[in-house]
């Protein structure tokens, strides 16, 4: 297995950024270790100088068509004694908000698992010098980031499936015990904004449900939202 430090796929990033290959070269090297039978991955940075929404869209698709066999995605951090760092204090540079990093690494996170791309990492792993306040002066980093990328992409589409439905009869959610925290939310801030802002009377359980999908049922009605497929929820 080979992983890329691909970052962008826009140059005018990786010129900013100084990564020293273009996009192009990405494509020129997925290919090259797919024609030698590796394993390709390909390691996003959302949140680089000069990337705008317009850009990540882009590099999101541009990675889609690449089809790479895993993706890790870590939106910037902002360390001290970088070059980033000067950036920021001279105030050239404006990081991402941990929020503003969530939003795109799960934009970047449903697309590619709806496109099979397997994403086996959201966020840095934590460690003792990255708690440190002295060390991440600003940007998009949390421990928390991989749940709360997952709370954002699984409350997105349940929220938005149970407001299509009416307001009567009550409505159970059923979910794998694994997936708990990604269908209830980061600190239950889905069952939470559930409560308050929809009509219906909800019950959240476990159930024997597969990963990934949740089951809503309503009076004699059934439906399954596989959250990382782009086919919408089905009747069942």
């Amino acid at each position: 297995c080979v992983e890329l430090g691909v970052q962008s796929m826009d140059d005018t990033v990786l010129e900013q950024a100084r990564r020293g290959h273009t996009a192009g070269d990405v494509v020129a090297a997925t290919a090259l270790l797919r024609q030698y039978g590796f394993t390709v991955g390909h390691q996003l940075m959302p949140g680089l100088p000069g990337e705008d929404w317009p850009s990540l869209v882009r590099t999101t698709a541009a990675i889609c068509r690449l089809q790479p066999d895993l993706a890790r995605i870590y939106p910037v951090a902002v360390l001290t004694g970088t070059d980033l760092a000067d950036s920021w204090r001279a105030g050239r540079y404006q990081p991402l908000t941990i929020h503003e990093g969530v939003v795109r690494a799960a934009y970047m996170k449903q697309h590619f698992l709806e496109q099979g791309i397997n994403c086996i990492r959201t966020g840095l792993q934590a460690t003792e010098d990255l708690d440190d306040d002295t060390q991440v002066l600003a940007g998009a980093y949390t421990p928390a980031m991989g749940e709360l990328v997952d709370t954002r992409r699984y409350g997105r589409q349940l929220l938005s499936f149970l407001r299509s439905l009416p307001d009567e009869p009550a409505i159970t959610i059923g979910y794998n015990r694994r997936d708990t925290s990604r269908v209830r939310g980061y600190r239950n801030v889905t069952v939470k904004t559930a409560r308050w802002s929809l009509p219906q009377h909800l019950t959240w359980h476990q159930d024997e449900v597969p990963l990934g999908h949740i089951r809503v049922c309503q009076g004699r009605t059934v439906y399954d939202l596989d959250v990382n497929s782009k086919t919408g929820p089905t009747m069942i």
